[in-house]
C-alpha cells in the first residue's frame, strides 16, 4: 500500500544561540604595591612551613634521588632569594 498523500517532513529552524556571557576579568590575587609584596612573602612563608612541618619528607626523598636534587635546588634557590631581598632591607 502506497500514501501518496504523505505530510512532508518536518525541518526545525536552528535557533539562534544566545551569545556566551562575557566574563568579568578576575581581581588581581594579590593587594597593590607594596602591600601586596608582603601578602607573597607572607604566603611564601605559610608554604614553606607547610614543607617544614613534614617529618617524613626526607626519608620520601632518600628514596627518589631526582626528586631530592630538585629540593636541594629548591631550597638554594629559596636561600639565595632571601639573601637578595635581605641585602636590599640592608641597603637601605
Amino acid at each position: 500500500m502506497v500514501f501518496t498523500n504523505a505530510p512532508a517532513p518536518v525541518t526545525v529552524a536552528p535557533r539562534a544561540s544566545k551569545p556566551a556571557p562575557v566574563a568579568e576579568p578576575a581581581p588581581p590575587p594579590w593587594a597593590p604595591f607594596p602591600l601586596g609584596c608582603v601578602e607573597m612573602l607572607e604566603a611564601a612563608a605559610s608554604v614553606l612551613g607547610a614543607v617544614c612541618h613534614r617529618h617524613d619528607l626526607s626519608d620520601a626523598l632518600a628514596k627518589d634521588p631526582k626528586l631530592a636534587r630538585r629540593y636541594q635546588l629548591a631550597l638554594a634557590q629559596c636561600g639565595v632569594l632571601l639573601e637578595t631581598l635581605s641585602n636590599r632591607q640592608d641597603e637601605s
